[in-house]
């Protein structure tokens, strides 16, 4: 489920472009070179998104997410705190596919 959260933030980088919407869904997850788990995705925006994951992730790392509705998208680790996890997109996704996704899944 997602929920909007339009603020604008500051992140490792600077003010983040995109808003990002607060998210509590399980996703799978998967590391180069690793069988696909189950993580939760915590806010997801075009850019990037943040999940709580057990899995030993390095900054710098590539992994691929699986979401409903679409093909699995690459991310690189740019931040980890504990569990908490913060990925950006090798690529943006578009806003249609963005909107899609947030459709798919549902808002609170």
């Amino acid at each position: 489920m997602f929920t909007d959260d339009n603020q604008t933030q500051e992140s490792g980088a600077g003010k983040r472009q995109h808003s990002r919407r607060r998210a509590n869904v399980r996703i799978g997850m998967r590391k180069r070179g690793y069988a696909q788990t189950k993580t939760d995705m915590t806010d997801i925006s075009q850019t990037g998104f943040q999940i709580d994951s057990t899995v030993n992730l390095a900054t710098g790392e590539i992994i691929f997410i699986y979401l409903p509705g679409i093909q699995p998208l690459s991310a690189r680790v740019v931040w980890r705190d504990g569990f908490r996890v913060g990925c950006r997109f090798e690529a943006p996704i578009s806003e249609y596919i963005y909107e899609r996704l947030v459709d798919t899944v549902g808002t609170d």
